[in-house]
């Protein structure tokens, strides 16, 4: 990348993630990044119903499925195996009793090998899914992801000669911003994905460059980040 500055990181996670992933941004590299948040997707609750006591344990692919669980009041105390760190961590503030599998749908799967046979469980997840989850495992749709505008302050961003480095966390968001970039956008794009799939969904012809994470974590975001921004000095 031109070492010209400023260099832009557009965040397209739902507005919480996104400013939570923002404020960690700005925390590692100071002034090297100029962060624009526009999410390209809301979390909107669904209407649905469930008897929690029916499943020994709940299983999370996201902080959003945590936040429906809470939202439907599911009790306090009760098993919850997570995707990652962050989502279980966010288990733990509710009360539940949460397990990381440290990674994605694979590692949960991982974790989950050898406990399906003794455990009925619950998976509240949303519409779009990146992977499914095996086993003994009841999935239902708690919540949908439904697609956002590009902000005002991206679009203009993106009609300019710059450096932006896009974060993708799923092949949707890779889909929803390449559909709304306009054919003559001026800006040097660069991406970084979550994993090896939100990679793979990516156009090359949009991007100078695409590197995909190696732990499909926050964290392994932001290490691959450095690739393109200095590390704020000690």
């Amino acid at each position: 990348m031109p070492t010209s500055t400023p260099v832009y990181a557009l965040v397209t996670r739902p507005k919480a993630q996104a400013d939570a992933f923002g404020a960690l941004l700005d925390a590692r590299f100071g002034a090297a990044v100029r962060v624009v948040i526009s999410p390209l997707m809301e979390i909107v609750p669904l209407p649905v119903e469930v008897d929690f006591d029916a499943f020994d344990a709940v299983v999370f692919t996201s902080q959003n499925g945590v936040a429906a669980y809470a939202a439907l009041q599911g009790p306090r105390g009760k098993r919850a195996y997570c995707v990652g760190d962050r989502t279980a961590d966010a288990a733990r503030a509710i009360g539940l009793d949460a397990v990381s599998a440290n990674g994605d749908v694979s590692a949960l799967n991982a974790l989950l090998a050898g406990k399906t046979d003794a455990e009925n469980m619950l998976h509240l997840s949303g519409k779009h899914v990146a992977g499914k989850v095996a086993g003994n495992v009841t999935r239902l749709v708690a919540y949908e992801q439904s697609p956002l505008e590009l902000s005002a302050d991206a679009k203009q961003l993106l009609a300019k000669p710059v450096d932006i480095v896009v974060t993708h966390f799923s092949p949707n968001s890779v889909r929803w911003f390449e559909a709304q970039l306009p054919a003559d956008f001026q800006a040097r794009l660069y991406a970084v994905c979550m994993s090896k799939a939100v990679g793979e969904a990516a156009s090359l012809s949009h991007y100078r460059n695409v590197r995909f994470t190696g732990p499909p974590t926050v964290n392994g975001m932001l290490d691959k980040m450095s690739d393109f921004f200095p590390l704020r000095p000690a």
